[in-house]
This record gives C-alpha cells, structure tokens and sequence, in this order.
C-alpha cells in the first residue's frame, strides 16, 4: 500500500509531468486553441533527453513514427515519408536519427545532415503551403 506522504508528493509533481499534458497539442486541444503541428526529433543514445523519455512524449502525443526507424516505439504507428496532415489535417510526427560519431543524440538537428534537411523542409513546407511536409 502506499504511503499518503507519497500519494501527496505524486499529486504536485503530476501538474509538470509533460505526458499529462502532451495529448493537448495535436490531438486534443483545449477549447478555442487550434492544434499545432509537431515534428519531434528522437536522437538515439540522447543523455540529456533519454529515449525512454522521448518515447513517452511522442506515444503521448499521438505521434506516428516516420520511417526509417531506428528503434521501434511501442504503440507507435509507423508512416512511410512523406508525411503530411497525418493526424486530423494536422501533421505530427516522430523522426529518428543516428548521431555523428563522438556526439550526443542531442544535438542530431544540428550534426546529422538528413534531421538538418528534414526540419529545414518542415518549416519550408509550413511557410510556404500552411501545412508541414516531412520530407
């Protein structure tokens, strides 16, 4: 059985839990707020963010899982690319990464040459025709 003490001290922290919270961006937004497009980059062996972290984020979400995949997510569906307006006229979605050699799976947005082409055509494609495109 668990402790009150304990039960009380989950109860603050689940106010930041982010998981808590991440199916209000794609999926189900709040009243009046449109959904927002999510493209979630998912560096294998991230020591900042781990994987496990980010797998809850995107499953939490509602994220389908871009190929190709480097580590399957449990409960994520996988979409071949392109990938568009995949979640109700919204695009969201998760895109794994390999990091270069000596780096961390943080920064793969900034030292991996496809996550840098991806996200640079997301926001392309958002600019230019309202509705991202992961290439």
């Amino acid at each position: 059985e668990t402790h009150p003490a304990v039960t009380l001290m989950q109860n603050t922290f689940d106010v930041f839990d982010s998981a808590n919270y991440a199916q209000m961006i794609v999926l189900n937004p709040p009243p009046g707020v449109a959904s927002k497009h999510v493209l979630l980059p998912w560096g294998a062996s991230d020591t900042y963010s781990p994987n496990a972290t980010l797998d809850i984020t995107a499953r939490a979400m509602g994220l389908q899982l871009a190929a190709p995949v480097i580590q399957p997510i449990a409960g994520m569906t996988t979409v071949a690319r392109p990938v568009s307006a995949n979640l109700n006229g919204f695009t969201g979605v998760c895109a794994q990464y390999a990091p270069a050699m000596g780096s961390d799976g943080l920064f793969v947005t900034m030292d991996n040459a496809a996550a840098q082409a991806d996200w640079i055509g997301f926001l392309v494609s958002a600019i230019q025709n309202g509705t991202p495109v992961l290439p």
